[in-house]
This record gives structure tokens, sequence and C-alpha cells, in this order.
């Protein structure tokens, strides 16, 4: 499996059953995946920050931190929050396949593991994170001032027009971590709707913000503007 420009792609495969990784280490080299191993959630953690892979199989039930948190941990970092993560575990219940998808798993894969069902989930996760990336590129080259953020008012990514933005009204990174998060976690709580729009009050200048929905699982566009432009947003 490559990348649309032919790279291998990089699967973190954390577990701590020695059987295991030997198995999916031997599966996804044969499918010209480049694996990375980790054994526990910690490691896994350490590697994911350093190496950023494309994907993370992810062993739901481990010793000192589970799965679970292991994977609300990671979702934590913007930079591995979009990396789609696959829980492996014996456990089919629907308790547990519900905390999976709620920790940020995009998928569940029930052990023994099947090596064909796991590589085509593997195919499908890849090529949808693939398409988001693809279209952050396109954000970023049509030249709008977008960005996008967690429920809590985490900033995750913007354009480079944004941060442009940002340092034009003195919106360091501390302004950025307490009062932009909190006005945007204080707006998304009150569920709006598409269009929605607020004023920004920034330490220079008055700014505008326009809600564009929701772009990928608790990931949420913005468009941000100069007041007087509002018109050329108005719907």
């Amino acid at each position: 499996m490559t990348d649309g420009v032919g790279n291998r792609y990089v699967a973190l495969v954390v577990d701590d059953s020695a059987e295991t990784l030997s198995m999916l280490s031997q599966v996804l080299d044969q499918q010209g995946v480049t694996v990375l191993i980790a054994l526990d959630g910690e490691q896994a953690i350490n590697i994911a920050s350093k190496m950023q892979p494309d994907i993370i199989l992810l062993d739901a039930i481990m010793p000192n931190i589970d799965g679970f948190e292991t994977c609300k941990r990671l979702k934590q970092d913007p930079l591995l929050k979009s990396i789609p993560v696959i829980f492996m575990t014996g456990l089919s219940d629907t308790e547990h396949t519900v905390m999976g998808l709620e920790a940020g798993g995009v998928d569940y894969i029930t052990k023994p593991i099947n090596a064909e069902e796991l590589v085509a989930r593997m195919k499908v996760h890849l090529a949808n994170a693939r398409m988001t990336q693809s279209a952050r590129q396109a954000l970023d080259s049509a030249g709008q001032k977008i960005f996008t953020t967690t429920a809590e008012g985490v900033l995750l990514w913007g354009t480079p027009q944004v941060f442009a933005l940002f340092s034009d009204n003195e919106m360091d990174s501390a302004w950025i971590e307490s009062e932009l998060s909190t006005r945007l976690r204080r707006f998304l709580s009150q569920q709006p709707i598409n269009g929605s729009k607020f004023q920004l009050e920034t330490p220079k200048r008055v700014l505008q913000c326009r809600f564009s929905g929701e772009f990928n699982r608790d990931e949420y566009l913005f468009k941000i503007f100069e007041e007087d432009a509002d018109v050329l947003f108005s719907t």
C-alpha cells in the first residue's frame, strides 16, 4: 500500500502480545507497509509523536494505559488527531465497540484477526485520511482564511492566511489557547447552524468568524475575516 505519490504507508501497531505483533508485521510488510511497533500505550504515544504514522492499529486491552485511554491521549495532540485508529480486541460486545469509537477510533476489528479483512479496512481509512489531507491542501492553496477546532475550542489546523491574520492582530499563542479557545468553545456549545457568525475581539481589532460546519469527526470549520469584509460572506 502506498500513498498518492508512491510512498509506503507507515502503520504503528500497538499490542502487548509478541505473537500478534509478529503476525501483523508480516502481513503489513507483504502489503508494502512500513511497520512501527509499540508494546504499550506510553510507548505508542512517544513513537506517534516522533514519527506521525499514517494509521494506528491499537490493542484495546493492555496493562497500565489501555487502548481507549491511549487513543484519547493521541487525539488530544493536534498533530496526531487526524491519524485513523483501528482498535483490535477479543471483546466484541457493544459496550466496548462504543468505547472505542468514543475514544476517537474509526473502526474496530476482533481477534483472532482476519488478515484480509484488516487490510481491506485499512485501505478504506487510509483513502479517507488522504482525501481529508487533499482537502486541506486545496484550502491552503485557495488563499482562504480558514481554520478548524475541536468542540473544546482547541485549534487543530489553519491555512497560512489565518496565521498571518492572527499575527497582524497580535493574537499570540497564549491568547489563542485562552481567549480564542474559550470563545469558540462557548459558541460551539450552543450547537450553531452552518453560516452562523460571531464577533471576535482581538487585541487589535474586531474580526468576524463564520461557522462552516463539521469538517471531520469532532473537527469544526471556521472562516475568519475583518469586520468590514462581512458583505463578502453574506448569505
